[in-house]
This record gives C-alpha cells, structure tokens and sequence, in this order.
C-alpha cells in the first residue's frame, strides 16, 4: 500500500548540521495504518530514509502538525492535531522513542481506548502533561462528556455550533498570533454541515487551552476541504491577516 509523509520537523545533529524529519504511515484499503514510524531526509540522495518502526500498540506517536516550543526553559517539539497536546523533547534520541512521548490529558496515566479513567484532585479533574497514555482528542472528550465522565465545563475544548452542540474536530494546527496574543486554532469539523468541510478558528491563552471563542470561517458543503494547516511565515500586519 501507499506511504505518507506527514509531521515535517527539523533537528539539529551532533555537529550542529539541521536535519528533517517526518511522521510517516503505510496503509491499506480502504484507509487502514499497518505500520508507522520516523523517516529522516537524505541530503545526498534527496529522499526520505526509514529511521525507525513504531510499535502499532504504542498510545503516543507523532501525528499532526508539528512546531517547537520551550516550556520551563526545555525545548519540545509539539504535535498538533489540531490541538497540541502530544509533545516530546526537541531531541533526535526523543523524537525516535516513544515512550518518551507525553499527552496533556486528565486521563489517569496508562489509560488506553478500552480503560478510561478521569484523574482528579478533589473533585477537580487533573490536568498534566503524562506519558503512555492515550492523547487528549475532541473524539475523546465528547466521549467523556457521553458517558459522563467529564461535565461540560471541566473539558479543555469549549467549542460549541450557533445550536449549542459541541464540536468534535478532526485534523488541523495551531500556532501563536501576535496580534491576538493567542494561540490560534484552525480545524476541520468533523461530520458537520458537511462531512469533511467546515472549518472552525478557536483560541486559547494558553498552550493547552481550555479553548475557546470558536467561529466557523469556510463552509464546503458541497465538497470536502480536508486538514487544513496554517502558514505562519506569511501571516501579514503582524499576525492579523492569517493564510490557511
């Protein structure tokens, strides 16, 4: 079957030199992942070389778009899909291990699909970045929220339609703007008004939300408009003009 490349990032090596990278998958029909893992460019034959093989079981990989960021004086290379709540130290040796991977979720650390359990302090639910454990997703927290394992307005995701009902995204990326001193969220709504061709805007103060303000900005209703990504290099007046 095919193999996509996804998850563009670079790192510098040893000698200093930058190397990228990338997220790559091989599927199958009708779009299923049998195998995952880490490719790095190749400057002299100019495509990309297998780095590593994931384990298929892992809860945590690199998956989205991704940026750097430092947190408490660390570098770490984020993983947005269309939140960034998947990280891992900006390392080649991290990026190549995944359990070194960590999720910002309130699951109990080692939660999986099958065992979800809300971690609290009280009665309030425990937030922190964790390894080996599922990542925190829309799909997930309308979950949570279903089977009542949540209360609305303890999720990280405060997107609702002009109706009320939440939102459940399904791909995109997130990156600061200047000139809202935010960071700034353009999704895809999953089976929206259309099936794959609403896309939302949201914004969080911080990194890992709760996110909030959320507007729809372009409808497809005839058609699909899949995983849209912001270009940051040609934002223009200072971030208030966005390209996507």
């Amino acid at each position: 079957g095919p193999t996509w490349i996804n998850g563009l990032v670079t790192l510098n090596d040893d000698q200093g030199r930058e190397r990228l990278f990338a997220a790559y998958v091989k599927v199958e029909p009708p779009l299923k992942v049998h195998q995952r893992g880490l490719a790095q460019f190749n400057d002299d034959t100019r495509r990309f070389d297998k780095r590593v093989e994931f384990d298929m079981q892992s809860p945590l990989f690199p998956e989205g778009h991704p940026f750097k960021h430092s947190d408490g004086g660390v570098e770490y290379v984020y993983f947005a899909n269309p939140f960034p709540l998947v990280r891992v130290r900006a390392t080649r040796d991290h990026l190549t291990d995944l359990s070194k991977y960590e999720a910002y979720t309130c699951l109990r650390q080692g939660s999986r699909e099958n065992s979800i359990d809300v971690e609290r302090n009280g009665t309030v639910p425990c937030y922190r970045w964790k390894t080996d454990t599922i990542p925190y997703t829309s799909k997930l927290q309308a979950r949570l929220l279903k089977e009542g394992h949540l209360k609305p307005a303890e999720g990280l995701f405060q997107l609702t339609d002009a109706k009320g009902g939440p939102i459940v995204l399904h791909g995109g990326s997130a990156y600061w703007n200047e000139y809202r001193n935010r960071w700034i969220m353009i999704g895809l709504e999953s089976f929206g008004t259309s099936p794959l061709g609403e896309v939302w805007y949201a914004e969080s103060e911080r990194l890992v939300g709760p996110w909030t303000n959320a507007r729809k900005i372009v409808t497809h209703d005839n058609y699909s408009f899949y995983n849209p990504k912001q270009h940051p290099m040609f934002d223009k007046d200072g971030g208030r003009v966005v390209f996507f």
